[in-house]
């Protein structure tokens, strides 16, 4: 998971990195300004809004502690789907693979084993019908 939330800090749309401003919308729908969420955070104010600008690079680290401060998942602050209207076929597979993680963090260990099982089924169907 810490890979994929390494290269979710790189997408963007329109060259805009998607990360903080998912992380603004959140925020602003939290009633939370930049101070409160930095003193959540634990995070200097004018830190946080370099984050949130793009001035500043984010790491995993940033992103524990502003979810935390949130109260929500780091997948929740991952770009939604509605934001992929323009992205690549690897972009797309890349937030569906997010999509999934956060799904499977809500499942037991049983469930989650159904899960993984059914998609090497689901390949293995799938790459005997290519040979086809």
């Amino acid at each position: 998971m810490v890979e994929l939330l390494r290269l979710s800090l790189t997408y963007s749309s329109g060259g805009k990195v998607l990360l903080p401003i998912r992380i603004r919308e959140i925020r602003e729908s939290q009633g939370l300004t930049i101070k409160a969420l930095a003193d959540k955070a634990r995070l200097g104010q004018g830190y946080l809004s370099d984050l949130e600008t793009g001035k500043r690079r984010w790491n995993c680290d940033h992103l524990e502690k502003i979810s935390d401060a949130l109260d929500v998942s780091p997948i929740e602050l991952l770009p939604r789907t509605d934001e992929q209207s323009s992205t690549t076929k690897g972009q797309k597979v890349f937030f569906q693979m997010a999509e999934l993680l956060g799904v499977m963090g809500d499942l037991p260990d049983t469930e989650r084993e159904r899960v993984i099982n059914f998609a090497k089924a689901l390949r293995t169907s799938q790459s005997s019908k290519v040979k086809r």
